[in-house]
């Protein structure tokens, strides 16, 4: 009888957290992480037409999933939004760390783009007026 209670208590699933926050440990298309403890070769989340890659130190948002959370993504820097101030809600920006480039899409219809224009290989130089 005690066993069969036993063995009855350990099939339930056992309760995790959906997504913890962690910092990245190594960077790249597979990242370390370290939250709980420190996992290698995480893959990388994120919407579709969009790639990033973290970088060593920064702080991002792991998912779990998986029978038992098993499965870990990385799907996002926390650190992005606090440097963002200047967007207003509803406004999109791409940028590169460190201030090198960015595309910032505005609600007034707006695209302001920081940094050196290349198109198709050719850097852009706007007519002098």
């Amino acid at each position: 009888m005690w066993v069969a209670g036993w063995l009855r208590r350990t099939e339930e699933p056992q309760e995790t957290t959906n997504a913890e926050s962690g910092t990245v440990t190594v960077g790249g298309s597979a990242a370390g992480v370290l939250s709980r403890g420190e996992e290698r070769n995480v893959p990388l989340a994120s919407p579709g037409g969009y790639a990033w890659r973290p970088k060593n130190g920064e702080r991002v948002l792991v998912i779990k999933g998986g029978t038992l959370g098993e499965e870990r993504y990385v799907a996002g820097s926390l650190d992005a939004a606090r440097e963002q101030d200047d967007l207003d809600d509803g406004e999109v920006r791409i940028y590169a760390e460190g201030g090198g480039a960015s595309i910032t899409l505005r609600r007034n219809g707006h695209v302001e783009i920081e940094g050196d224009l290349f198109i198709n290989g050719a850097m852009y130089v706007p007519p002098v007026s």
